[in-house]
């Protein structure tokens, strides 16, 4: 089986239907997933903690930037 945890993900999947005028955040790490069922306007900032800039830099980075190359420096 490809993705044997997959079962237990939709099974513990939120689902929800967001009403005009809501606001949804979803926490740092959430993999997520919209379907808009109407057309809409969507508003979205993404950021980054800085509790997570160094993994999340070193996930982003090209693979020329890997090794030696890749360095995150944190004020």
């Amino acid at each position: 089986m490809r993705f044997p945890l997959l079962k237990d993900a939709r099974r513990l999947a939120l689902t929800f239907e967001q009403e005009a005028g809501e606001t949804v955040f979803v926490p740092p790490g959430w993999h997520h997933m919209v379907e808009n069922v109407t057309d809409c306007i969507s508003i979205n900032h993404n950021w980054i903690h800085p509790r997570f800039v160094r993994t999340s830099a070193k996930s982003t980075l090209p693979p020329c930037f890997s090794g030696a190359h890749a360095r995150v420096t944190m004020s």
